[in-house]
């Protein structure tokens, strides 16, 4: 909606002289209006839909300028073999910039009101990476270590250093332990840098004067925001019995630790600290006559997040000739669980939440698996999956109860029923390869969600409006019932 013409357009009145309906704007000084009525369906042309909306849009272009060089080889060797080094050198230029529309520029929607950017930064990086060997070579185990350091300078956010050390670790030849620690970042984008975007109208409660004003969102780029760091350490082991061809099974542990992390305080928190006598987040709030009209955040490198969890793979690949010889073709089975353990989020202000479990919004489910029965023959192949997730809750950091409730606040809400259902789909693929002249070409037909199994109603609110409504998780749940592709790929 176009905010500037919105309220010229409803403040329409009678023409004294030709008794046609005009906008009081036009008839005062000839500006050019169309009216708008808003009671009713049908009474309004495309002229007045044209005048009072709008298609905010910006034109985009990114540029990135790289030079590199590297060089690898094994230069000596020790008891156990060769040593691999890599050595490697980069620069590089990154720059953005951002043409919005005029009426996007001016502000004049209700949302999307992008803003001019334009940013550049450059980074020097220089690495050095090694595998050292300290058994083989004629025994039976196998044991190597590898270590990696990178040095960095960022233009605008200074400097770092990432680094990895890891090793794998072979007692047999049927299973292998491996192990790695590293540092690693990531860097502030331009837009984290440079951003000026005029987001639209946002509400909060402002305790200065026991109101909920409206006002408009401002989200600017930081230049002062340095990379985030996270400590990452994994280790499992991955084990191929010899006496089962064919047959393989891993299992790693991961824990990741990011510190610094780039996070929005939010309108509500930066108001909530201002009353409390923080003076710096005074700064982004303007008021006129007293009332909130604009309110501006900004990154800043104080969040945390401590996420942890256990990764499985299993696959097997069999000629049904070990059945008997009679049966044709090849059977195969593949299959990844992912164990969710924690993950703990602190936005930097306010309270640290666990989201492990959460099948009502963005939260990791506790468990997460994928299976694939695939069977290929000649220039056939055919293919059943089966992918879910366990159950899980609405909110982990809400509380279950119906009697004896504790006092219910915004971040331990009580609640009835906590309980949300996981959910099963299978998926069906079918392909035949098949040769035109000397083009090979693959038809296929892919059926996702077979059974067409609907997804699992969560009750929620609707974000601020006053009234509830029914919700799912579109990132976990299936929302399009069955789906069916089928197509031809062939290279030319």
């Amino acid at each position: 909606m176009n905010t500037i013409n919105y309220p010229k357009a409803l403040d329409a009145v009678r023409d004294p002289k030709t008794g046609t309906i005009v906008c009081r704007v036009t008839l005062n000084t000839g500006e050019r209006c169309v009216p708008w009525n808003y009671l009713g369906i049908g009474v309004n042309d495309k002229l007045a839909e044209n005048y009072l909306f709008g298609d905010p849009h910006i034109n985009q272009r990114a540029v990135q300028n790289v030079a590199a060089a590297s060089l690898t080889g094994n230069p000596f060797s020790t008891w156990a073999g060769p040593v691999s080094l890599a050595f490697s050198a980069e620069w590089r230029q990154e720059r953005g910039t951002n043409k919005p529309s005029a009426e996007s520029a001016a502000n004049s929607f209700r949302a999307g009101n992008y803003q001019p950017l334009h940013g550049v930064y450059t980074v020097k990086e220089a690495a050095i990476e090694t595998v050292v060997p300290l058994l083989g070579q004629g025994s039976t185990m196998a044991w190597d270590v590898n270590l990696a350091a990178r040095a960095t300078d960022y233009s605008i956010s200074g400097y770092v250093t990432t680094w990895k050390a890891g090793t794998t670790f072979a007692p047999i030849p049927d299973i292998r332990f491996r192990a790695t620690a590293s540092r690693d970042i990531r860097a502030p984008t331009i837009e984290d840098l440079f951003a000026n975007n005029l987001l639209g109208f946002g509400s909060a409660f402002d305790p200065f004067t026991n109101t909920s004003p409206q006002f408009f969102r401002r989200v600017l780029g930081n230049k002062n925001l340095k990379p985030e760091k996270a400590d990452t350490i994994n280790f499992g082991a991955v084990v191929r019995p010899s006496f089962i061809p064919g047959f393989s099974f891993s299992a790693d542990y991961w824990h990741i630790n990011l510190k610094d992390g780039i996070s929005n305080l939010g309108d509500q928190n930066a108001i909530n600290l201002c009353f409390a006598g923080v003076q710096q987040f005074c700064s982004l709030i303007e008021r006129t006559n007293g009332v909130i009209t604009f309110m501006t955040s900004a990154g800043q490198n104080f969040a945390t997040q401590k996420v942890s969890g256990i990764d499985f793979e299993a696959s097997y690949k069999m000629p049904l000739a070990v059945i008997s010889d009679s049966l044709p073709g090849d059977l195969g089975f593949h299959a990844n669980a992912t164990k969710n353990i924690s993950n703990f989020t602190n936005p930097g202000i306010g309270v640290t939440t666990q989201s492990v479990g959460q099948n009502g919004g963005n939260g990791a489910p506790y468990w997460r698996m994928t299976m694939t029965f695939d069977y290929s023959y000649d220039r056939w192949n055919a293919a059943l999956t089966a992918r879910g997730f366990s159950d899980g809750v609405q909110d982990p950091n809400w509380i279950e109860c119906t009697t004896g409730c504790p006092v219910s606040t915004a971040q331990n809400r009580t609640i009835d029923n906590n309980h949300i259902d996981g959910a099963w789909y299978f998926d069906t693929s079918m392909s035949y390869n098949f040769d035109v002249g000397a083009t090979n070409m693959t038809a296929f037909l892919n059926i996702r969600n077979v059974l067409g199994t609907d997804p699992v109603l969560i009750a929620g609110d609707s974000g601020g409006f006053a009234y509830t409504n029914i919700l799912t998780s579109q990132g976990k749940y299936e929302v399009f019932g069955r789906v069916f592709r089928a197509g031809i790929r062939f290279k030319m």
